[in-house]
């Protein structure tokens, strides 16, 4: 084998090589843009759903604990109205 076919041919092996690899490299990205990034956005979108849910849910709980202060701040309120509404009609008719 002389040297010019030496260097043709590890040339050609070197180009082989680079080819396999720029294969190998294009099917990696391929398989990562059809398999790997859809199931990535399928748990991103899972994630976010159940923050949501979970969000709503405690949004309702505090709107329903708030209501329920409320109902007994009212409470409270006419409770102490009605105490002095009786001391009051107490003290008219002559007691106390």
């Amino acid at each position: 084998m002389s040297r010019k076919q030496m260097l043709v041919e590890n040339k050609r092996r070197q180009q082989q090589f680079v080819m396999a690899h720029k294969r190998k490299v294009m099917g990696h990205k391929i398989r990562i843009r059809t398999e790997v990034i859809p199931q990535l956005r399928k748990t991103k979108q899972g994630k976010q759903d159940t923050h949501k849910k979970r969000a709503t849910q405690q949004l309702k709980t505090q709107a329903q604990h708030m209501r329920a202060l409320q109902r007994l701040h009212r409470s409270k309120i006419v409770a102490n109205k009605m105490k002095i509404r009786a001391l009051i009609f107490d003290i008219e008719m002559g007691g106390a």
